[in-house]
């Protein structure tokens, strides 16, 4: 159970216990063992709280980042499938009267692939209620398939690179969870020590 002393402190007045023995080097009269480990408790709570939240983002993002890599994979599948149709980038291409294979499936017609993975912003199509693409223009050129490819590539490097801004920084929290436990547990051992010291001297 949570200890309800912690409910006393304010966050600020907590960070600024916890910050003084270590710039002081020495704890002060109102820092006993016990208050460092309730302290350490707040501290503690906090950092697996920002080290849960960072770890959630991470996971997400790297499933954001591994569908947009099959959709990439693809959207180039179906490039290739058209230049195989017209040689040139900008000539139309009739997306219903060919199949292509993306990522082990077959898609028959091509433009089902657009359907399925709700590609949008490509051509004229209609839409569900939900704004779920469900048709799409049969004609459509290479160019324009070529320019979504760069775009989801783009989404994906903005992807990867936010994600590796939160590797470090939940780095940098595992390091100070570690870094938490280990002065509370110096300075803990260090008072009970300057106790002992005290006794002896009264001996």
């Amino acid at each position: 159970m949570e200890d309800e002393r912690l409910t006393a402190f304010t966050a600020e007045e907590v960070d600024a216990a916890w910050i003084r023995p270590l710039v002081a080097g020495v704890p002060t009269e109102s820092l006993s063992p016990e208050m460092m480990l309730i302290m350490l408790q707040q501290r503690l709570r906090g950092l697996d709280s920002q080290i849960a939240m960072e770890t959630k983002g991470i996971q997400e993002a790297a499933k954001a980042s591994e569908a947009l890599s099959e959709l990439i994979q693809g959207m180039a599948a179906l490039r290739d499938a058209m230049a195989a149709k017209k040689k040139k980038s900008g000539d139309d291409v009739n997306l219903n009267t060919f199949a292509f294979t993306a990522n082990g499936v077959e898609y028959n017609p091509a433009k089902s692939f657009l359907i399925e993975h709700n590609i949008q912003d490509l051509v004229e199509g209609t839409y569900d209620a939900d704004g779920n693409l469900v048709s799409v223009e049969d004609h459509m050129t290479r160019d324009v398939i070529i320019g979504k490819i760069e775009t989801l590539q783009l989404q994906q490097r903005t992807i990867n690179s936010g994600n590796e801004m939160s590797m470090v920084r939940l780095q940098a929290a595992i390091g100070q969870r570690q870094q938490a436990i280990q002065l509370t547990t110096n300075l803990v051992q260090n008072m009970n020590q300057s106790c002992l010291d005290i006794i002896r001297n009264t001996k």
